[in-house]
């Protein structure tokens, strides 16, 4: 693979491409150690060439392995995955991303996304919140009202209530602005379809110091019947700052199949 003797600081270059096809199937009537040995070693290799994960991609080595992942043992599949998201950070196709999502199962029917906590939040700057959503035929709205909810230590938050009436089966983009205030009350405002409908006072400061351990999409942490989305959801920006009213109907300007950086725009 590497035209001589393999060696992780001095000759780790990949350079013959086809030999990674070679080895994913010769890794296939191996045993569960071997592999887990190999694959965590062209991991490293990965981690440490750009030109490894070029090759790698030329070879198509995504849609390999998603196409074998269903078969492995358990303690390989995750090293797939973390090998996975090495290419992926690199690089990765419309097709390779579709297959991917068409393996995610839900567990018991519940399909939240856990992600990694945002650490400290902008709150000098303020912040948005910006996804497109498509409301199943049910949600858990209280009457026609979306309600926005932030929770401190305790149990202690702040709710608000978004009055719009949101049909079934449509897509809205629904933008949740932060407006931080030093000598009085913070603000939220709510914006659907580029259009402000809502805002009010914030109860509380977003505090620099509070810890933030935990971060889901379409679903709490409890992931129960009562805090699960029903329906569909596009792609989610957290911007580092408090958009204002034309930038945020600019964003709703490219539509909800829009999936490029939004740098260049604000």
């Amino acid at each position: 693979m590497v035209g001589g003797e393999f060696d992780l600081e001095m000759n780790f270059i990949i350079q013959d491409a086809e030999s990674i096809t070679c080895m994913t199937e010769l890794l296939e009537h191996c045993d569960v150690t071997c592999q887990a040995e190999i694959w965590s070693m062209f991991t490293a290799i990965l981690r440490k060439s750009v030109r490894n994960l070029q090759t790698s991609t030329e070879v198509g080595l995504i849609e390999q392995v998603l196409l074998k992942m269903s078969a492995v043992d358990d303690m390989i599949a995750d090293l797939l995955v973390d090998m996975l998201g090495v290419l992926a950070s690199y690089s990765i196709t419309v097709k390779e991303l579709k297959l991917l999502f068409s393996m995610l199962r839900g567990e018991s029917g519940i399909w939240a996304i856990a992600l990694p906590p945002i650490a400290k939040w902008p709150y000098q700057n303020g912040f948005t919140l910006n996804t497109w959503f498509r409301v199943g035929y049910s949600a858990h709205f209280v009457g026609n009202c979306l309600i926005v909810t932030s929770l401190k230590s305790k149990g202690k938050g702040f709710q608000h209530c978004v009055k719009y009436d949101f049909q079934p089966r449509k897509w809205y983009m629904i933008s949740i602005v932060h407006i931080y205030n030093r000598w009085r009350n913070s603000e939220i405002r709510c914006y659907v379809n580029g259009q402000l409908v809502s805002y009010g006072d914030m109860a509380w400061h977003v505090n620099t110091n509070d810890s933030y351990d935990k971060c889901f999409l379409g679903s709490s942490e409890t992931a129960d019947a009562n805090r699960v989305f029903c329906g569909q959801l596009g792609a989610v920006y957290v911007f580092s700052e408090a958009l204002n009213p034309a930038q945020i109907f600019a964003v709703h300007q490219l539509g909800p199949g829009y999936k490029v950086g939004m740098v260049t725009l604000l």
